[in-house]
This record gives C-alpha cells, structure tokens and sequence, in this order.
C-alpha cells in the first residue's frame, strides 16, 4: 500500500476500473494504525498516510475496504468473502418464493460501476454510430482502460462493429443490440 501513494493517479485508476466488478474489495494486509504509527512508516509521514487513505475512501464509495491486519488474515478474509459471494449465487429459493419468481420473473440485476454505466448507455441511449470523443464528452470520468474494455466486450458479443482505425475509427450498433 505504501508503493501505491508514490504513484496515486495510477492507484487511482487501477481502484476505479476495480470499482466495476459487482463484487470488489480492497483488502490492505496491515491494521489502520499502522498508518498512523511513525515507527512502522519509513518514507511517509502519518499525517499524509491518513490523507491518502482518506482519499481513497472519498473518491472510491462503492469499493469495499477492508484492513485485515496481516497477510494470513487478509487470505482468510477474502476466502470467506467469495465464499459468501459463491453461497449466496447457488442459492435455491424456497418453493412458495420460486412459484412468485416464476409467476413475476425476477428483478432486472442491478450493477454498479462506469462499466456498467457505460455500456447501458451505449446500447439504449447513443444513436446507432458513435464515435469515441460521443464517449469521451459524456464520460469523461470513466478511464480510458475502462471505455476500451466496454467496446471490446461489446464487439466480441456481437453488439457493435468497429469501422476504421486510429482517430477516424467509429462504430455501429448491429441488430442485436437492443
């Protein structure tokens, strides 16, 4: 964790593309206070520590964090973590909750993120040709990585076609795109 605050953009960015998977977590194999304990920190000062993690914090909301004390806990904790995660989707409902499931159909899945956010946006909302800078002017706080994987997935999926490369490149919408 320390590596990352001398390089905070590319943590950042790295933390935001990690914000776009339904199930994130930032786990950090040291307890809190050893941020704040000028005796643990060799190149920072405790204050800036607490400032960087603070940031963290403010500009990442959706992303779990979690400090676990040491590596052997931090394995421990995110074992039980996609435990949970893995249970919880293998889960059958009851038989009176699957009658009313199969009567109402369940409820559309609600994903978080810029990715998501994106590609909804792109498949309902942007007309059948778009371009990269229509991206860019709506999304200008979603990363490049981030706007390049979309197009990629959407591309591979069949939902869009690439046409031309470099500054002039531009796509379409198929017919299997809603």
């Amino acid at each position: 964790m320390l590596a990352e605050f001398g390089k905070m953009a590319a943590f950042h960015q790295q933390l935001s593309e990690l914000e776009t998977y339904r199930h994130a977590a930032l786990v950090i194999e040291a307890n809190y206070s050893d941020f704040l304990n000028s005796e643990k920190l060799q190149f920072y000062h405790p204050t800036f520590a607490a400032k960087a993690i603070a940031e963290i914090h403010a500009l990442h909301p959706n992303l779990m964090i979690v400090f676990s004390g040491n590596r052997k806990l931090g394995k421990e904790w995110t074992y039980r973590y996609f435990s949970a995660i893995n249970a919880h989707e293998k889960d059958v409902p009851h038989s009176k909750v699957a009658e009313v499931i199969a009567q109402y159909g369940t409820p559309p899945e609600t994903r978080g993120g810029s990715y998501y956010e994106l590609r909804e946006r792109i498949e309902h909302e942007f007309p059948r040709q778009f371009t990269i800078s229509m991206i860019r002017n709506k999304f200008p706080h979603v990363p490049e990585t981030t706007v390049k994987r979309v197009l990629k997935d959407m591309k591979k999926e069949g939902i869009i076609i690439v046409h031309r490369q470099g500054l002039k490149s531009f796509w379409t919408k198929t017919k299997r795109s809603p």
